[in-house]
């Protein structure tokens, strides 16, 4: 599945049709870190007190904002939230994106 935000703009994986999905800017941060603009013009955040849901409502970027590319293979990554913990879509709520309880890559 592919990305795209609810009305809440909270990233989900739920998108079939790749036209329809959210696009991204990644902008490198520098250190290994990278941010994530949404065609919104909002920056991606794991916040904390929703839940570490991935959400597309901050005007810029502080702590909460950073992530890290881990390469798997030359097609697929893992994404690392600034708090250390693994992304992943939440099948029980709906595929949203957290960086919550995965310390390690499945």
């Amino acid at each position: 599945m592919y990305l795209s935000l609810n009305k809440d703009s909270v990233l989900t994986a739920d998108q079939q049709d790749s036209t329809k999905a959210e696009i991204f800017e990644k902008i490198d941060q520098g250190n290994g870190k990278l941010s994530f603009k949404a065609s919104t013009g909002k920056f991606v955040s794991d916040d904390r007190v929703k839940n570490n849901n991935l959400i597309a409502n901050r005007g810029n970027v502080n702590e909460w904002e950073l992530f890290e590319f881990i390469s798997v293979d030359q097609t697929k990554i893992n994404i690392k939230s600034s708090g250390g913990k693994f992304v992943s879509a939440d099948q029980g709520k709906g595929n949203i994106l957290i960086a919550k309880d995965r310390k390690s890559v499945v």
